[in-house]
């Protein structure tokens, strides 16, 4: 105990430092949090999303190939019918990755736009030429076109695993942290607690103690 000071201020003291550790407490927790918080939405509201509409955009893709291979085969109109639907939900899914692709997720964007590519120049150079003389489309051709579409989409879901990795990391870091820092403060606020206990025994209980065996000697003579 700090020569000169009255127990009085001890407690003062004390109670504003446990004041001072309760913000504190409040502040970091806020920030973990927080942190926790950004963690769980990137990963349920972004990049799980963003997942789904890539294999829905590889699906639509496929299908795409499969109407066109099957109509420069066979030159039956119905075979067309994936090809159109496949395009339908080709926009549909790239306009929800566009959504999803921001933030922390936006360098994906990158690989959105290299399928896209690939897959422009697989219908300029290939899917509309066979269309317009069936029969005629050079197969082989339109392979390779295709393995270049189906090599960007790897790259694409490869890129949107290792994003997933990352944020369920920093998900789990996150949720680590929020343990410690209720650990830290319920280990801060004990310590404090146990200090206002020997305060109150060393200020008040020992002194009272002392004065009532010397109240009980004077009452024995």
């Amino acid at each position: 105990m700090r020569p000169g000071w009255p127990l009085q201020r001890w407690y003062l003291a004390v109670v504003v430092v446990m004041v001072l550790v309760v913000a504190a407490a409040v502040g970091v927790g806020t920030w973990a949090l927080h942190g926790l918080n950004a963690a769980r939405s990137l990963v349920v509201d972004q990049i799980d999303p963003a997942s789904r509409q890539a294999l829905a955009l590889s699906n639509a893709l496929v299908d795409e190939e499969t109407g066109i291979r099957g109509y420069v085969l066979t030159g039956r109109q119905d075979f067309l019918q994936p090809y159109q639907d496949g395009q339908r939900q080709e926009a549909q899914a790239v306009g929800a990755l566009r959504v999803l692709q921001t933030g922390d997720l936006a360098s994906a964007e990158a690989a959105l736009d290299a399928v896209q590519r690939a897959a422009d120049q697989w219908r300029d150079e290939y899917a509309v030429p066979a269309m317009a003389q069936a029969n005629a489309g050079d197969i082989d051709r339109g392979k390779v076109l295709f393995d270049r579409v189906r090599s960007t989409l790897s790259s694409q879901e490869a890129q949107l695993s290792t994003a997933r990795v990352s944020a369920r990391a920093a998900l789990a870091d996150a949720a680590d942290n929020l343990v410690v820092v209720g650990v830290v403060v319920a280990v801060a606020l004990l310590v404090l607690i146990a200090l206002l206990a020997l305060l109150a025994h060393y200020g008040m209980v020992r002194p009272v103690s002392k004065l009532a065996t010397e109240v009980r000697l004077v009452a024995d003579g």
